[in-house]
């Protein structure tokens, strides 16, 4: 009874996630990500890739991604749908820390037997204004259950410095 809850959750999150992605008006800052990483329970080694999109606020991104993971005689698709809050670090403007989290979607397929189970994340970490992430994320319901990760965000020439809110440097001061 209360996977079939999850799952009608899990399904309606989705519905309207894909929703927010129809209706997003392309920006600048968006972009592609590569990602990589691994996971405790199961213990694996991940790779996927993410999208990160404007919500049209300052600082709050839908940030939807794939994973892979591989190892522990297990396979696992996770598609997660994450709402992400951006803040530049006030004494290291080009480093921006980001915290969120939201629903997922995991499908493990093991020898002779796979399940589609609903999950959900937290997530936080920090992201460098040439592109560059880290990531902890901890996991609950049937998501595995810590994933550590690192990745790199593809931009163009166009989007370059636009997806990390930098704090503008004050004047030099002459003496």
């Amino acid at each position: 009874m209360l996977t079939r809850t999850l799952r009608r959750v899990a399904v309606g999150v989705l519905v309207g996630c894909a929703a927010m992605v129809v209706a997003a008006s392309p920006a600048a800052a968006q972009g592609l990500g590569l990602r990589s990483g691994a996971s405790l329970n199961p213990d694996q080694f991940s790779v996927g890739g993410q999208y990160d999109m404007t919500t049209g606020r300052d600082k709050v991104w839908f940030q939807p991604s794939a994973d892979l993971g591989f190892g522990n005689d297990t396979f696992l698709t996770a598609l997660n749908f994450d709402l992400v809050y951006r803040k530049p670090v006030r004494r290291m403007p080009v480093w921006t820390a980001f915290a969120g989290g939201g629903p997922a979607l995991n499908h493990y397929r093991f020898t002779g037997f796979s399940s589609t189970e609903a999950g959900a994340n937290l997530l936080g970490g920090l992201m460098h204004s040439s592109g560059f992430f880290t990531e902890l994320r901890l996991g609950f319901f049937d998501s595995p259950e810590l994933r550590f990760g690192a990745g790199y965000r593809l931009q163009s020439r166009r989007s370059r410095g636009t997806s990390t809110p930098v704090a503008p440097r004050p004047p030099a001061r002459r003496r």
